[in-house]
């Protein structure tokens, strides 16, 4: 949102929103939003996109509407620490982690392409989710004043 609207702009937005809010209001879990959907105690939730499809595919009646500036997504990635990459067995591991480990759970869990070729099988699972521009994703500095100035 920062990188779309700018800063000001976007911490206006989520202090307005804030204001229509009740309950839990903005939570530090991903899963909150979609559990109090669950229960009743919200009607819109800011969740993770594969918890409200596996909501979705129980039977429960949810819609999955993107911001217009696009979704966030989540980066994850897999690392040997320095001085372990020459102990054979940890590489075993590693590229079992790599092979079939990270594939499977984008596969049966947490869809969210991150392969060229990654082929998403879940049930209402969105196939074109409109991703955002998170640039500055790993800049810790700009995370850690944003999070200064972020009120929730």
């Amino acid at each position: 949102m920062v990188n779309e609207r700018g800063e000001d702009a976007a911490f206006a937005y989520f202090d307005r929103l804030a204001e229509n809010m009740s309950g839990q209001g903005f939570t530090t879990s991903g899963s909150g939003p979609v559990k109090a959907l669950l229960t009743g105690e919200a009607a819109i939730g800011l969740g993770i996109t594969y918890q409200a499809v596996e909501m979705i595919n129980e039977g429960n009646d949810f819609d999955i509407v993107f911001f217009a500036e696009g979704a966030p997504y989540t980066t994850g990635g897999s690392a040997v620490i320095s001085g372990r990459e020459t102990d054979a067995d940890i590489m075993k591991v590693f590229a079992y982690i790599l092979s079939d480990v990270t594939p499977r759970d984008k596969e049966l869990y947490a869809p969210e392409r991150i392969y060229k070729e990654q082929e998403i099988n879940v049930p209402n699972y969105p196939q074109n989710i409109p991703y955002g521009d998170m640039e500055g994703l790993r800049d810790i500095e700009l995370k850690e004043r944003l999070l200064d100035r972020w009120n929730y």
